[in-house]
């Protein structure tokens, strides 16, 4: 059992399909866990009715009604600018990570795999929570779990070290989908038409762990 879970990722959505599951599963069990948004995904391709100065806030609001869903009471933001992590100065965030790390004592760490996730701002956020890890006296340092995006993942880095069935939560999950209109309406679409639904791809978590 984990007796703390971080949350690491660049985009407010980014949990709800990679690891809400699991999550939901920790907490289940009194597990505390901190999420750490390093972004409001302001440059997102969805508007969902806002335009680009009223979508920070939108995506806010969906991002804490996902979290209230999932049961996170402690979310904190990074602050950064959507799409422009890969080229921030990288020592500020790592230190950002290292402190927080040190002050909340996770035993395990949830973002994104490196050069595995499908765009910039996921590929950097698991090289920075690997990095920040890496700084940390050996006995000190959590587990870090990975989710792979690209298909060919399984090519190139393997299978998974760890797959959640999470049909127990899939209600939820669905419902942290639909709490996202701006960015997920197209895949909330598909939600009632059998074969093309999303859902059936939402019931297993897999995460890899970085070293």
């Amino acid at each position: 059992m984990n007796e703390r879970v971080l949350m690491v990722f660049p985009h407010p959505d980014d949990e709800v399909f990679f690891c809400s599951g699991t999550v939901m599963e920790y907490i289940s069990k009194g597990v505390p866990v901190t999420y750490l948004c390093l972004t409001l995904g302001e440059m997102g391709r969805g508007l969902g009715g806002a335009n680009r100065h009223t979508l920070p806030e939108l995506r806010l609001k969906e991002l804490n009604q996902s979290c209230e869903i999932i049961g996170i009471k402690d979310l904190r933001l990074g602050g950064y600018r959507d799409k422009t992590l890969e080229f921030e100065d990288p020592e500020p965030i790592i230190g950002q990570l290292v402190q927080l790390i040190k002050k909340i004592s996770p035993s395990l760490i949830i973002t994104f795999y490196p050069g595995e996730s499908v765009h910039p701002d996921h590929d950097i956020t698991g090289s920075f929570v690997v990095e920040a890890v890496r700084r940390l006296p050996e006995e000190d340092r959590p587990i870090v779990y990975g989710s792979a995006v690209f298909k060919t993942y399984i090519d190139k880095v393997g299978g998974p070290d760890v797959v959640n069935d999470v049909t127990t939560y899939m209600d939820r999950k669905v419902d942290c989908l639909k709490a996202y209109p701006s960015q997920f309406m197209k895949y909330i679409k598909t939600l009632n038409k059998g074969k093309e639904s999303i859902a059936p791809r939402m019931r297993t978590e897999r995460f890899w762990i970085l070293k």
